[in-house]
């Protein structure tokens, strides 16, 4: 060892300044040197900036609490940053300044495996699609590129260091300390990793392309030897893998990135619309992956929402005793759920849809008068874009029979939406589909009949006990009616309702 080499104890200035750049969060810098074999209690405490403090960590290094200190801080900065020069040099130096065939002697106890508490932390699973059909070559290509595309894309949202960042072949696993907020990591990490996906693939021909799956969920995590524990791990890696973001991107080839959240980082990011982020653009999906079974939230950013539902009927075999399935119509073979979703929006509320397990063709009929026309195109308009089979006799084609085809709508639609108009209140001529779903569901156990108030007006009798949902108040902002359109009936279809937030205490 030459005498400007630091001892194998210490770190050289350069690599103290390398690791206060990139392990700037005391949470980051604690874990990496836990992970190294130096204990919490013997990290520095009361410095105020990151050179501060890892130059305080170099000072206790100097007196040998850590035998081979150097090696084992740099392997583990090396691995989480390889293509930092500073670590990269500084191992190899230190690897060769290593005394041969030398056991490191740990002085004090050794941290118990079960001393360590969870802490909280975000976690982002990354899969590349297609990863296992590459030859050698081609796979070490695109780890390259992957692993550039997730490093550009943190340096451009100013994402801090990762507390961990686990190499998966064909992606990775990284977890983020509580300290970084959800909300630019779900809105500016995943705009900037879109980014920075899209510049490479621009340069990259068919084989070359890099598309993305990608989970995000936070919880409770546990540091365990050179990775993370706990369930948050685990429900990361399955959203990630389930079936519903692989559809997505098999379904729309042109698309490079997918992105599934779990249920809890939804409610805390998305549905408070932080960083201008707007549930709209997300669709509900059921997750089952072996015997985990999650509720998701899926987008594709950038590229419109696939069109497949959001739930798949329930089978047969899986009704619950005594519960009522209406028999498919004579010369109708009802076909399983997977074969019956629609392709795309064009063939949701024909008549020549199949008939589904449970009986019925569509998850809504919507009724409207022909003055309210426009009202009932958006609305069949984006509930279709939600991935619901809507039925709108307006957009049937020249030739259709009117009446038998409002008959069959009513008879195998789920839930019928009424557009409440003073208009419709007042006419004769819509009494018969709004009261026959009333008539199936007097109680509105099932929420049957679903008003949606468009103008100033108030329903009376039978229809003036049913909640409706109203659009009156978003007259100015289609945005606004449009996700509030969404949001409520996704509760109807799901029955019950729990604000995210805690409401005010009463005054």
């Amino acid at each position: 060892m030459s005498g400007d080499e630091p001892p194998v104890h210490s770190l050289a200035e350069a690599e103290v300044l390398a690791l206060a750049a990139v392990y700037s969060e005391r949470i980051s810098a604690g874990q990496l040197l836990r992970l190294a074999g130096l204990e919490s209690a013997r990290q520095p405490q009361g410095t105020s900036t990151a050179i501060e403090y890892w130059h305080a960590v170099n000072a206790t290094l100097v007196q040998g609490v850590l035998p081979d200190a150097r090696r084992r801080i740099l392997a583990i900065a090396a691995r989480d940053f390889p293509a930092n020069q500073a670590f990269q040099t500084g191992l190899a130096s230190a690897q060769d300044a290593e005394p041969v065939g030398s056991q490191p002697r740990v002085t004090g106890r050794a941290p118990r495996a079960d001393g360590e508490l969870p802490t909280n932390g975000t976690v982002i699973a990354f899969d590349a699609v297609g990863y296992s059909g590459l030859e050698m070559l081609e796979q070490r290509q695109l780890r390259d590129g992957l692993r550039g595309i997730i490093e550009g894309a943190l340096a451009e949202a100013r994402i801090p260091p990762a507390l961990l960042q686990q190499d998966r072949g064909d992606g990775y696993l990284m977890v983020f300390s509580a300290a970084t907020p959800k909300a630019r990591i779900v809105a500016d990490f995943v705009r900037e990793l879109g980014i920075s996906l899209n510049e490479y693939n621009a340069t990259r021909n068919k084989t070359g392309r890099i598309r993305l799956r990608v989970s995000i969920h936070d919880g409770d995590i546990l540091p365990h030897g050179t990775g993370w524990a706990g369930e948050t791990v685990v429900t990361c890696a399955r959203l990630v893998d389930s079936a519903p973001i692989r559809d997505a991107l098999a379904h729309d080839q042109d698309a490079d990135l997918a992105l599934i959240l779990s249920a809890e980082v939804f409610d805390s990011v998305v549905r408070p619309r932080l960083r201008g982020l707007l549930p709209s653009n997300f669709r509900e999906v059921d997750v089952t992956v072996k015997t985990f079974s999650a509720t998701a939230w899926l987008t594709l950013p950038g590229r419109p929402l696939p069109s497949a539902p959001a739930r798949l009927p329930a089978s047969p075999t899986s009704s619950p005793a005594g519960a009522e399935t209406r028999a498919a119509p004579a010369g109708t073979t009802a076909r399983p759920a997977s074969l019956t979703n629609p392709s795309s929006p064009d063939d949701q509320g024909g008549l020549d849809v199949p008939v589904r397990t449970d009986g019925t063709k569509w998850d809504f009929f919507v009724s409207a008068l022909s003055t309210d026309k426009a009202w009932g195109d958006w609305i069949t308009w984006y509930l279709q874009a939600q991935g619901y089979r809507v039925r709108h006799d307006a957009w049937d084609p020249a030739g259709t029979n009117y009446y038998l085809a409002l008959q069959e709508g009513l008879e195998y639609s789920e839930r019928t939406i009424v557009v409440l108009s003073r208009a419709y209140l007042a006419s004769d001529a819509v009494g018969a589909a709004w009261g026959t779903a009333f008539g199936r569901d007097p109680g509105g156990r099932h929420r049957g009949l679903i008003p949606v108030r468009i103008e100033d007006c108030e329903p009376k009798a039978l229809l003036g006990g049913i909640r409706y949902i109203d659009l009156v108040p978003f007259k100015e902002d289609p945005t606004g009616a449009q996700e509030h359109l969404i949001e409520q009936i996704r509760r109807s279809v799901k029955g019950g309702y729990r604000p995210v937030e805690p409401p005010p205490f009463p005054r």
